[in-house]
Formats: C-alpha cells, structure tokens, sequence
C-alpha cells in the first residue's frame, strides 16, 4: 500500500517505464502511475539516491549528478465550473457522452477542464475536456464504475 505525506491512501494504477527530462538530462526510470491530483509527478527517494539528488530548498534547487537544475512551484492558476445542459442518468457500469458547458470564464484563449472530486465521489470517472473560449457546448465523457445507477442534475 501506498500512502501520501497526509496519510491518505494511494491508489496505484500499476507501473510503467517513463523517459522524461528534468533541467537537460534525460532519464528512464520505472514509475508508480497513480492520481496526484494536482502534481504532475514525484521524483522518489530510489531516483534521487540513484542519481545523486540533492534538494536544496532555501535556494530552491535541485542537483543531479552534478548539475544544479532550478526548482519551478507555480501558483494557483485557476480553473472553470463544467456543467452539463441537461439532467442526466448514468447507468451502472457504463460510459455516456453529453453535452456541457464552461460555467465562467477559462483561463486562456484554449484549456484543459478537469473533472472534480464530486464526481470520483460518485464512483463516476470524466474524461478531461479540450475546450476553446469561442465553443458554446463541450462534449462530455463519465464513466459510472459503481454497481448503481447515478443521477447527475443540471
């Protein structure tokens, strides 16, 4: 079992074989896949060891065999309230495509929608959305992995 610096448990997905770049070295390392809601990765203990990490906060830095790379924390940049148009059922143990909407203004002239908790709450899953600020309508994807059906209202 996994667990986060909180307590809470994580659910891993699996594991899988990533290339990525921190600064300009590329790595290969076998990696958790799990959901980190708002992180886009962790660079573990084993991968620090094995490369010679060192995370220098005051200065925030990170050095990996030698090379000091700078550490980047962005703020919060946002995000819209997805709707749907209308009141719908999901059935248990299936997928549905409907039509939805940005409640408010996006972030950019394009963005990524996310869904939120309440949904995964429900035992539904929803794809991310591609939106552009001219589109009037959005298509949805929820996936309802519990036993029952779920009702989700306008």
């Amino acid at each position: 079992m996994l667990y986060s610096t909180s307590g809470d448990k994580v659910v891993v997905a699996g594991k899988a074989n990533f290339r990525f770049k921190v600064g300009k070295l590329v790595y290969e390392q076998e990696a958790i896949v799990a959901r980190l809601d708002q992180l886009s990765g962790i660079l573990g203990v084993d991968f620090l060891s094995k490369h010679g990490g060192e995370i220098h906060f005051r200065d925030r830095t990170l050095r990996l065999e030698g090379r000091c790379v700078n550490l980047v924390t962005e703020g919060y940049k946002g995000c819209s309230r997805v709707r749907i148009c209308e009141t719908v059922s999901v059935p248990a143990s299936s997928e549905c495509h409907f039509k939805g909407y940005i409640g408010g203004a996006i972030n950019s002239a394009e963005d990524i929608e996310e869904p939120n908790t309440v949904i995964g709450n429900q035992g539904l899953m929803m794809a991310k959305v591609f939106v552009d600020a001219t589109w009037n309508e959005i298509n949805l994807s929820v996936m309802n992995l519990s036993a029952k059906n779920v009702k989700l209202r306008k």
